[in-house]
């Protein structure tokens, strides 16, 4: 007994990674991707799934090899590669953050029945108990609290998914032509989720930090093998749950002729809607849940991440000799909560237009920074610090491939959109 509460204790850094990735690819552009085209992009995540998995595997092995991030592996490759970090997170910490959280508050004003107009204090009030927990809590309180959110989230997800899974699909389903995928506005939602699964490549940066964090902020020892372990938990977490939204997705909405468009509550409220008018009203608080706890989880997740990986990046960028404090993280946290309001109260109605355009910005610059974590790992496997499989280095290539591949596409067909 005593070792399973010591093995639950060192999982964190992987179940942070799954939060940071489950709510912006899962419950937004999987259950879309499922809800508008089917089952049939269950083969393009399984597709995203394989071929993007070595090069957030090479973050958390760089960690746990060397205990530094992969910012200080960008590093030494050239201060250009830490100055595209930066920029993809400037992009993102305020944006990603205002989208998350009107989602939440979205959620949180559809379940209780608020007006649309309450959205703005709303949103505030998720932000600032956000902002609050962390500042007062620390980084021990979020990977707590991960946990706890992470087992509410399986426990709410699997009894949906088991459900629809009994029931079948509520509609019938409407034949799709594959060249429709690589349209117009589906041609958007399709390089989104392909940019964003299982979460952007900036996640891995985010992953590392949080495995060398964990390690500072614990007295017993995390071996690179348990580091590992607690990744490939994680990863196996974010997969099942992007199946099951997917599903969600196809079996409740798709062929009802509906669609989850708009803003914040009009998303949450199409989807609680369609759910419980299928399933019944039994089905409101399970969705509710489900959705909450995803949404929530990632909130609380990039907030943390993108206040750390700001202050690293200025570090190496500035060639300061000194290390983030926790007065810094916490300044920042303010900063960006902050941010992230303003953001909303000036464009509150277009956040998943808004979420679309910075998963597309995270997409365009993946194979970059999946060439730079190829680079890191094959650096420390040359140096002896760790074994590189065969089979890992062809995935990554075929991956690094695959998204070069997209990337023109989608900047070929920029045009037509």
């Amino acid at each position: 007994m005593d070792k399973l509460k010591l093995a639950v204790k060192k999982l964190g850094p992987g179940l942070l990674f799954a939060s940071s990735a489950i709510g912006t690819s899962h419950l937004v552009l999987s259950t879309r991707a499922g809800a508008h085209h089917g089952m049939i992009y269950f083969w393009i995540i399984a597709l995203c799934l394989l071929l993007k998995y070595p090069f957030y595997e090479f973050g958390a092995r760089y960690a746990a090899t060397t205990n530094k991030n992969l910012l200080d592996a960008y590093r030494e490759q050239g201060l250009w590669a830490i100055i595209i970090m930066a920029t993809i997170i400037i992009v993102n910490m305020f944006t990603v953050t205002a989208a998350v959280a009107a989602v939440t508050a979205g959620l949180l004003s559809v379940s209780l029945s608020l007006p649309s107009s309450s959205m703005p204090l709303m949103v505030f009030i998720v932000l600032f108990l956000t902002c609050g927990f962390l500042i007062l809590g620390g980084f021990n309180a979020l990977n707590k609290l991960v946990k706890i959110i992470s087992l509410i989230l399986l426990i709410a997800i699997g009894i949906c998914f088991s459900v629809l899974l009994f029931e079948g699909p509520q509609h019938p389903p409407i034949p799709l032509k594959l060249p429709e995928l690589f349209e117009g506005t589906a041609l958007i939602l399709f390089i989104s989720l392909v940019g964003w699964m299982p979460s952007g490549m900036s996640g891995s940066v985010l992953h590392s930090i949080w495995v060398v964090k964990n390690r500072e902020s614990n007295s017993y020892e995390i071996s690179p093998s348990e580091v590992m372990t607690d990744f490939k938990t994680g990863y196996l977490f974010t997969s099942l749950t992007a199946f099951m939204f997917l599903l969600i997705g196809a079996y409740v909405v798709y062929g009802s002729g509906q669609k989850l468009e708009g803003n914040a509550v009009q998303f949450t409220a199409a989807l609680i809607n369609i759910f419980t008018s299928t399933l019944g009203p039994w089905s409101k608080w399970i969705i509710s849940v489900a959705a909450l706890g995803t949404i929530y989880g990632t909130l609380i997740v990039v907030i943390d991440a993108f206040s750390r990986a700001f202050l690293e990046c200025r570090i190496l960028i500035l060639n300061l000799n000194t290390r983030p404090t926790e007065r810094h993280q916490n300044i920042m946290i303010l900063l960006v909560c902050t941010g992230a309001f303003l953001i909303f109260m000036c464009l509150s109605d277009g956040m998943i237009h808004m979420l679309e355009a910075a998963t597309i910005i995270s997409f365009l610059c993946s194979p970059v920074l999946a060439f730079l974590n190829l680079r890191a790992v094959q650096k420390i496997a040359k140096e002896g610090l760790t074994i590189l499989p065969l089979y890992l280095t062809g995935l990554a290539y075929a991956g690094l491939a695959l998204l070069v591949c997209f990337a023109l596409y989608y900047v070929w067909h920029i045009p037509s959109l």
